[in-house]
Formats: structure tokens, C-alpha cells, sequence
């Protein structure tokens, strides 16, 4: 990997990955790639994620629960346990994101 420009292993990455092949897409925000590749993390094998620190901020996987009434959640981006109210913003924040994309993008 360290001969690979970003470009060239982002395109592995997206290949690998069946992810969108430009790094710009919407469909792309799911993690910061830019951070992963600079921190030396290898092109994933198929079915594999890049690790959960790279998360974006809204990505729907984040925030997992502890238990079945929801209260308490393990935030797999820092590793540390969250209140309802935080999962509570993110989705508020998804929301807006899409209602944002959607508008630019209306006909």
C-alpha cells in the first residue's frame, strides 16, 4: 500500500467494496476514507469493513444498543458509551442531511 497514491487506493478500495467510485458521492459518506488512508489501514478484503474509528458521523451502524430498552448505547466511532439523546441528534441530523441531499437534487 505504500506505493499507492490515495486515488489508486480509494479505487481498490471502492472495487473491493462495491462502493461508488467517486469519493464525492453521496453514497460515500459512510466513512472518512481520506483519514483511513493516511493512517495506513489496507485495501479491505471483500465483505470486510474499514474499522469502526473511520465511521462517519452518520453512519447507521454507529451507535449500538446495550440492552433492549434503548437507553444506554456503545458509540463504535469513540468507543464509549452514549445517552439516548446523542442517537436522539444523529438521527435528527441524518434526517436533515437527506432532506439536504433531496433538495439539491429535485427535479
Amino acid at each position: 500500500m505504500n506505493d499507492l497514491t490515495f486515488t489508486q487506493w480509494f479505487s481498490k478500495v471502492a472495487e473491493t467494496l462495491e462502493l461508488h467510485h467517486d469519493i464525492n458521492h453521496p453514497s460515500n459518506r459512510d466513512y472518512d476514507y481520506v483519514a483511513a488512508f493516511y493512517s495506513g489501514v489496507p485495501i479491505p478484503n471483500p465483505g470486510d469493513e474499514l474499522p469502526s474509528k473511520y465511521k462517519g458521523e452518520l453512519h447507521e451502524n454507529r451507535f449500538i444498543p446495550y440492552d433492549e430498552e434503548g437507553g444506554e448505547y456503545y458509540d463504535s466511532k469513540t468507543e464509549r458509551s452514549v445517552g439516548v439523546q446523542e442517537v436522539i441528534i444523529q438521527d435528527i441530523k441524518k434526517e436533515n442531511d437527506l432532506d439536504n441531499f433531496l433538495d439539491t437534487h429535485a427535479e
